[in-house]
């Protein structure tokens, strides 16, 4: 059961992240095209809303695809709130896990009293968490199946393993919201800043397309390593 909850949040917090984008984009009058869930070649798609929804084979990432020239005449304004959204509904997703695990374990009273200073720590262990990450080896980065077994590991030596599965996806989430806005193309932080450079000094894309190249090449050989070393944890 834990590992089936831990599995179904991980993949619900990525989905949220997306959607938030989705939502912010259609409020800000931008048409969005496609909903993808998952990287690399196309499994399956379906159509909702007149949206695209295509399920990808790896299941790490989601994107949503938006109509260009529409979004690229937004004003600076809301092609802010479109890039943050995701991040925002992250952070609103890791208050309420945070909330449900206090409240799980230590009942509806105690658990709300306790929830503002669970937060506020919980926000500094990303933080911690990505000081570390120049110390992680590359034997051992793991994907999300190592990912889902160490949560769920975890969770049960908490007294209320369910609130403990809540507690570590907070986390997560919270990781999801900071990780996402490092000023780093293609990240949702290194757009926000393409746009405000772009609006001050005039568009580059050139380079920015030379950027996003180089960290998305990163980002596929980190991928590929961590379900590689998921194949072997697995044997």
């Amino acid at each position: 059961m834990l590992y089936a909850l831990t599995a179904f949040l991980l993949l619900l917090l990525v989905i949220l992240h997306e959607v938030g984008h989705m939502v912010a984009a259609q409020r800000c009058g931008v048409k969005v095209e496609e909903f993808c869930i998952g990287m690399g070649p196309r499994i399956c798609s379906f159509s909702v809303r007149g949206i695209r929804v295509s399920v990808k084979l790896f299941p790490m990432g989601d994107s949503c695809e938006m109509d260009t020239e529409t979004y690229e005449a937004l004003p600076l304004r809301k092609k802010v709130i479109i890039l943050s959204a995701g991040c925002i509904i992250n952070f609103l997703a890791g208050c309420v896990l945070t909330v449900l695990a206090l409240v799980m374990a230590n009942g509806l009273v105690a658990g709300l009293q306790k929830a503002p200073m669970a937060v506020g720590s919980f926000l500094i262990l990303p933080f911690q968490a990505l000081s570390c990450l120049k110390g992680v080896s590359l034997e051992k980065l793991g994907g999300p199946v190592q990912l889902v077994t160490e949560v769920s590991h975890m969770a049960s030596e908490f007294a209320v393993p369910v609130a403990g599965v809540f507690a570590v996806m907070a986390i997560i989430s919270f990781l999801l919201s900071i990780f996402n806005l490092l000023p780093i193309p293609p990240l949702d932080g290194g757009e926000i800043v393409y746009s405000i450079i772009s609006r001050v000094f005039g568009r580059n894309d050139r380079a920015y397309r030379l950027v996003c190249g180089l960290v998305w090449g990163f980002m596929i050989w980190v991928t590929g390593v961590a379900f590689i070393n998921d194949a072997f944890f697995l044997l």
